[in-house]
This record gives structure tokens, sequence and C-alpha cells, in this order.
């Protein structure tokens, strides 16, 4: 299945190419972040087990959170002592943020506790950084064939691929973290482009997510975007200040 999954993922990929030549922008992108899921779907049932480290860990604790979601537990009844302050193997589990958690445990809940269920949303979250990508290269440099490029290396980065699959350490929490930055990111570009505070507001959202994956690294866009306010010069910077005000309410919240 794996292995029909990636020569599918092909067709779409050399569609997108041929888009791209007839320059038909937004088609050719599209057709990529298919190509990508496909690539990414496909890893994520050829391994019909979990891996060692961490996903096994991840996948145990998201099986508890669907009857107990603000509970995260790595075992349920703890027959036997454990130790409180080891983290791989305790009763309460808080090691990770939680919200890539729910995500699993949600993918489970509707599809059933298995290896794909697990993996799915790491794959739709890890191919629609191929359209994240593409609009934040296309913003900055407003050149079709970079952004085209930009996102096809994304479509086809390897270690992200190896990601969904489980196979590398920190696996999904890592993925799903990239994920919401660079979504945030590109909803700033937008922002920047249409001065519009409702792309304000989905940014502070999309770094509200990131930090419930891992913590307040996802506050990485405010360095850019106050840098970017800073090189306006004053020019409609209190209109700026604003945006940036009311993009912190979902975060705080």
């Amino acid at each position: 299945m794996g292995k029909c999954l990636f020569f599918l993922a092909i067709i779409p990929a050399l569609v997108s190419f041929w888009g791209y030549i007839k320059r038909q922008e937004r088609w050719s992108v599209w057709m990529l972040v298919l190509s990508a899921f496909l690539l990414r779907i496909g890893v994520a049932v050829m391994d019909p087990f979990l891996h060692d480290w961490d996903e096994r860990f991840h996948a145990l604790v998201a099986k508890n959170m669907m009857n107990y979601p603000f509970k995260p537990m790595l075992r349920v009844d703890p027959v036997l002592p454990y130790d409180y302050t080891a983290w791989c193997c305790n009763h309460i589990w808080v090691h990770k943020q939680p919200l890539f958690m729910w995500q699993m445990a949600l993918s489970m809940k509707i599809f059933g506790v298995h290896e794909i269920a697990v993996r799915l949303p790491s794959a739709l979250l890890s191919a629609a950084m191929v359209w994240c990508v593409y609009r934040i290269a296309l913003i900055w440099t407003n050149n079709f064939s970079i952004a085209y490029v930009a996102a096809l290396l994304n479509t086809f980065a390897y270690y992200q691929i190896e990601m969904v699959s489980g196979k590398e350490c920190l696996d999904h929490n890592d993925l799903v973290f990239t994920a919401y930055v660079t979504g945030s990111i590109w909803a700033f570009c937008e922002y920047s482009k249409q001065k519009s505070f409702r792309w304000a507001i989905v940014t502070g959202c999309l770094v509200g997510c990131a930090i419930l994956v891992k913590w307040l690294t996802g506050l990485l866009v405010f360095g850019g975007w106050g840098l970017w306010v800073l090189l306006q010069k004053r020019k409609g910077i209190s209109g700026k200040i604003t945006a940036i005000c009311l993009s912190l309410l979902p975060v705080l919240w």
C-alpha cells in the first residue's frame, strides 16, 4: 500500500510541473500539496508498528486522552510502583505540551486506534506546509519560480517525510510544531501584504497552537514582526502595533 501511494504521488507531481511550465500558478502548487500528502500517507502506512523513540509514548498518551482529554496519562492504572520524576515511565505524563496528542486522539477517535490514525494529523499538516512555504516565498520575492522551487523542495523534504512515519526522534511533536510555526509566519506574511487585522488574529491563533505543542519557541514570528515594524520608519506604525496587540490576544487566552 505504501509503495502504491509513493508511485501514485508521482502523478500529481508531474501534473504540477506541467502546470508550472504553463504558468498555472495556484493549480500547480495545489498539485504539489496533493503529491506531498500522498507521499506522507505512503510512509505512514509502510511501518505497521510504533517506533521506539518517541512515537510509542506519544501514541499511548494520545490513546488515553481519548477518554481523559485533560489528564495526560502514560499508564491509566499504574499497578506497579513508579518514579514520578521519570518522564518515560510515569503515571501522569507532562513531558510534552498536549495539542499534538489531542490531534492524534481525535484522529483515533474518528478512524480507529491504529498507526495510520496516529500519523494522519502529521501528514495533513506537513502537506499544508507546502502551501505555506509557497506563499511566504511568493510574498517576499514576488517571483513565482522561486516560490515554486521552495514549495517543491518542501514537498520532497526527506527528513520531514521520515518524521511523519514516526521513525525520527520527537517525530510528531517536532513536525506539528514546525507546521504551526511555519503557518504563523505565512499568516504574518499575508498580513504584511494585505494589512488586514484578520490575518494578525490568525497569526496569533497559530502562535498559540505552536506554544501548545512546544512552548515559548512558538513566539518566533514576533521577532521578525517587530523588526519589520521598526523598518517601516514610523509609517503607519500605530496600526501595526495595534495588529501585534490583536495577535497577542489569542496567545494570552
